[in-house]
């Protein structure tokens, strides 16, 4: 009896470990080369709607975006100084309801060499849907590195 009862123990003991390993390579958190990237907020003087999410690493591409968000209603700083040796500008329009309140996050993924900016979205409960422009600072992306935005997540 007591041989049946090592079997059947070492039996579960040998399961357990099989379970635990699949769930482990089944999780994304486990990753542990995935952290989030601080953001910097900039101030470009209105609140520009931005057709396409637009990634900023030089000047010139700078002056390109500040001539096409500029509108009757929206004047762009012209004189916006970024460090883009350190630095990159990230433009994006989201549209949420008018009082939502929306916070952008960006985390690295160092295996995939990728970046990925997601923006959280609690409901402010309003029906009006609105454009909500986002322009940020992270850290100057390598040229090997991809950016993928993803969908919104919607949170309570």
């Amino acid at each position: 009896m007591n041989r049946i009862l090592r079997k059947l123990l070492f039996g579960s003991m040998v399961l357990s470990m099989v379970l635990i390993a699949a769930a482990a390579a089944q999780n994304p958190a486990a990753d542990l080369q995935e952290v989030e990237v601080p953001t910097t907020d900039v101030e470009m003087g209105c609140h520009p709607e931005w057709r396409n999410p637009l990634i900023i690493g030089d000047n010139q591409a700078l002056q390109k975006a500040l001539d096409e968000g500029s509108t009757n209603y929206c004047k762009l700083d012209r004189n916006l100084k970024i460090a883009f040796q350190k630095y990159t500008l990230i433009l994006l329009t989201e549209f949420a309801d008018c009082q939502a309140m929306i916070h952008a996050r960006v985390t690295k993924d160092t295996a995939k060499k990728l970046y990925v900016v997601t923006l959280e979205e609690k409901y402010g409960g309003c029906r009006g849907m609105t454009p909500h422009s986002f322009s940020f600072l992270v850290e100057k992306l390598p040229p090997d590195y991809s950016v993928h935005f993803a969908d919104p997540k919607r949170i309570k």
